[in-house]
């Protein structure tokens, strides 16, 4: 989930020297709004209100709720080490993977594990819900009205015209009966500029598939990634159903607002 190499950056640029410190405490007397209560907005309201800041989280709907994503955190022990609550959510640890890319194809096992897997709804709550135990306090409105010195938008993807490129994502948690161990990486499958995916979950397999804009077919595409699936023998689902969402691309770029 690369929202957390946001944080990442922020954390190591702003390290706790002595300004740092008296940046803290001035930001003590203000307040600060974020608008988007998804991860990005929900770990930056964590870490604000664990130093005693008064925050408001601002999201258009109420939590818990779903939105369409692999659910796949790579590298459990890295994440874990610069934003240890993340340990505490449910998931599945996976230590194998099979990847290929067009004839080519590879497996791997690792002592460590490689991911660990979990529902987005259940991630993004998790998260808010760490957030308000520090302090934040969450606001539910269809039309934002920030109250805060300083505003931090944190509402992801703007319109898909305000961005160089974008890509598309086919995807859902198919039920499974018998359980999977082993993640599958398709690059390049059928010539996308993407890539397919099989992340094992508890109970489920989430199977998936993203690529750049334009792409044709791409619902037979992901229809046929499923059948590859069946092939291999590495799931068998009912149905093809999935969810789809525009993924706009652009830089890593961090928005404020508006502050007094």
């Amino acid at each position: 989930m690369l929202l957390f190499l946001y944080i990442r950056q922020l954390r190591k640029k702003y390290e706790k020297t002595e300004k740092e410190k008296k940046v803290i405490c001035q930001g003590k007397n203000m307040k600060v709004s974020i608008l988007g209560a998804g991860p990005t907005g929900s770990t930056a309201a964590y870490y604000l209100a664990k130093e005693g800041i008064d925050v408001e989280l601002i999201d258009k709907r109420e939590f818990p709720r779903d939105k369409p994503c692999g659910g796949g955190l790579f590298n459990p022990p890295l994440f874990y080490k610069e934003f240890p609550h993340v340990k505490e959510i449910e998931g599945k640890y996976i230590y194998k993977a099979k990847f290929y890319c067009r004839k080519y194809f590879f497996d791997y096992e690792s002592k460590d594990p490689l991911m660990k897997t979990c529902f987005r709804k259940d991630f993004d709550h998790f998260l808010l819900k760490k957030a308000m135990k520090e302090g934040a306090k969450l606001l539910v409105q269809k039309k934002p009205e920030p109250e805060g010195d300083i505003v931090i938008n944190a509402n992801g993807a703007r319109r898909i015209k305000d961005y160089p490129e974008a890509g598309i994502c086919l995807v859902n948690d198919f039920r499974i009966e018998k359980e999977i161990d082993t993640v599958y990486i398709h690059y390049g499958f059928h010539g996308i500029k993407g890539y397919a995916w099989l992340y094992p979950k508890e109970g489920y397999a989430n199977i998936g598939i993203g690529a750049y804009l334009p792409q044709k077919s791409i619902k037979r595409i992901y229809e046929s990634y499923i059948d590859f699936l069946e092939e291999k023998d590495a799931a068998h689902v009912q149905g093809k159903s999935y969810s789809a969402k525009i993924i706009p691309f652009s830089s890593i770029k961090i928005f404020i607002l508006r502050t007094h």
